[in-house]
């Protein structure tokens, strides 16, 4: 069976852009588990970890913002 967490990193024992989507999202949501937060951490950039954050947490704020709008639009107000 293939292992996957080695496949998510590259040559260089950096994350891909993928592995740190997913470990983002994870960690949004609270699901992240211990182990792969610890392999997150050991990577040697957290360059793509921290571009991927803030552009999950742009898209999050620009989305509660068009839902305000939206419902606000909605009800009149």
């Amino acid at each position: 069976m293939k292992d996957s967490t080695n496949s998510e990193f590259e040559k260089s024992g950096r994350p891909t852009w993928w592995r740190a989507i997913k470990s983002v999202f994870a960690a949004f949501l609270g699901v992240q588990t211990n182990r792969n937060w610890e392999e997150d951490a050991s990577s040697s950039s957290p360059l793509r970890f921290l571009v991927v954050g803030l552009l999950m947490g742009l898209g999050f704020f620009v989305a509660l913002f068009v839902l305000v709008w939206v419902v606000s639009k909605f009800i009149n107000v």
